[in-house]
């Protein structure tokens, strides 16, 4: 059965890092908020119109894939509730199983990942608190991740077992 899987949280909070890993691990589809801006050539636009477009083109190509009886996988920060509403409603729609994953980290790990260089993402520390001060509380079952410095071995592990028993 087709499954539409949202990974959310901060930016340094090793979401992409997981999401990506985790798509491959299950032979999904993986889509990626920072790939999008970036192949849009939206890199820099960041107001909340500007983000909007890109979870909705998101949603169309998740919608693309979904039709095509395929698993994706969705890699954003999700940080308002109306961008998970959407794909919420894009699972009932198409008939998928929704699962979703929050990922978490310790704030001085995350500050040490935003001072790497970055190809997909331009965000920072100071990026990170704004989006961590906006970020509305989540309202549905998620499952929380927390990533460490040597466990995404134990978050896909975690991952695919509610994948495979159909739980958040």
């Amino acid at each position: 059965m087709k499954k539409l899987i949202l990974v959310m949280g901060l930016p340094g909070s090793g979401k992409s890092f997981f999401a990506e890993r985790l798509a491959s691990a299950i032979g999904a589809n993986y889509l990626s908020s920072d790939r999008e801006r970036n192949r849009k050539g939206r890199r820099g636009q960041y107001s909340t119109e500007d983000k909007l477009k890109i979870y909705h083109d998101l949603e169309e190509l998740a919608k693309e894939t979904l039709n095509l009886g395929k698993t994706v996988v969705i890699d954003a920060t999700f940080h308002l509730q109306q961008t998970r509403d959407l794909f919420s409603k894009l699972a009932v729609e198409e008939g998928a199983s929704p699962f979703y994953f929050h990922t978490t980290a310790d704030e001085d790990l995350i500050r040490e990942r935003l001072r790497q260089p970055r190809t997909e993402s331009q965000a920072d520390f100071s990026v990170y608190k704004k989006i961590k001060e906006a970020f509305e509380p989540i309202i549905m079952e998620v499952t929380v991740l927390e990533s460490k410095k040597d466990n995404i071995a134990f978050m896909l592990e975690t991952a695919l077992a509610h994948i495979e028993h159909g739980e958040n």
